[in-house]
């Protein structure tokens, strides 16, 4: 008796970006679902990029600093542990 095949199992990779402000509710900036877990942090990654030119200096520091340290955007860590 042979044994049918299995299809290999698909993974699924979703990328979400939110605010939370203390004094209010949080603010849905939009998610990405994707195949691959670099496309996922790469939507991360241009969103946070659009997030930063929409605030403007100075406001955007956090956030250009996440961008810039490469080994942080590649771990995934999140812009708001940048200090």
């Amino acid at each position: 008796m042979t044994q049918a095949a299995t299809a290999p199992r698909r993974v699924a990779y979703r990328a979400e970006a939110e605010v939370r402000r203390p004094d209010g509710a949080p603010v849905d900036l939009g998610g990405w679902v994707s195949n691959s877990p670099g496309w996922a942090l790469g939507w991360v990654r241009e969103r946070a990029e659009h997030v930063a030119q929409q605030l403007g200096t100075p406001y955007d520091g956090t956030m250009r600093a996440w961008l810039n340290d490469v080994v942080r955007y590649r771990s995934g860590e999140p812009a708001w542990r940048v200090r």
